[in-house]
Parts: C-alpha cells; structure tokens; sequence
C-alpha cells in the first residue's frame, strides 16, 4: 500500500527524515503595534529609531539590570532581531506539504 508524504502519515520511504521551515508573512515592528492596537484598542506608546541604537540602549539596559530589583523589559537579542529584518524561504514547505503562498 503507497504511503503519503504528508508529515500526519510519516515521510515517504527511502527519503529519510525532513524539516521544514514556515516563517508566515514579514511584518515590520509598526505593523505588529498597529495590529495591537486595533484588535485590543489599548493604545501603546513606542519611539522609533535606527536600529544600531535600539541595540546600543538595550545594551545599556542590559548593563543595568544587573543592579536593578525589577525587571525592564528590553532585551539586547530583540532589539538585535528586529533590527535583522530577517526573512526566511518557505516556498519548499509549501510545496511538499500543499500549504497555500502567503503574502509579500
């Protein structure tokens, strides 16, 4: 009996085991807000700069809180991840797995 390639029934045999890489549709930090904001209505507050210095204060921000009691919520790896703008290839998970192209 012929098996499916579909990841719910198993791979196919003699092609070994596989990955897929499904990143969803880019969104830029701004988009990601509005998006908040619309669906909770809760307004929130943000400022908009170049990237290298995002990283650079959340840097400091790290440095100092060592020495503080609460925790800030700035993360040098976030600031550095959305300052990537990284985008992925997923156009080969679609096709073998039959998932619909997303937008651009």
């Amino acid at each position: 009996m012929p098996r499916s390639s579909s990841p719910a029934t198993g791979p196919e045999p003699g092609h070994g085991p596989r990955r897929y890489m499904a990143g969803g549709t880019f969104l830029r930090f701004a988009g990601l807000v509005a998006g908040f904001v619309a669906e909770t209505g809760h307004c929130l507050s943000t400022i908009t700069m170049p990237a290298p210095d995002a990283a650079a204060i959340a840097r400091a921000v790290q440095l100092v809180q060592h020495i503080t009691p609460v925790h800030i919520p700035v993360e040098f790896e976030g600031a550095h991840f959305i300052g990537c703008a990284a985008r992925c290839d997923h156009s080969h998970t679609r096709q073998e797995l039959g998932a619909p192209a997303t937008s651009r």
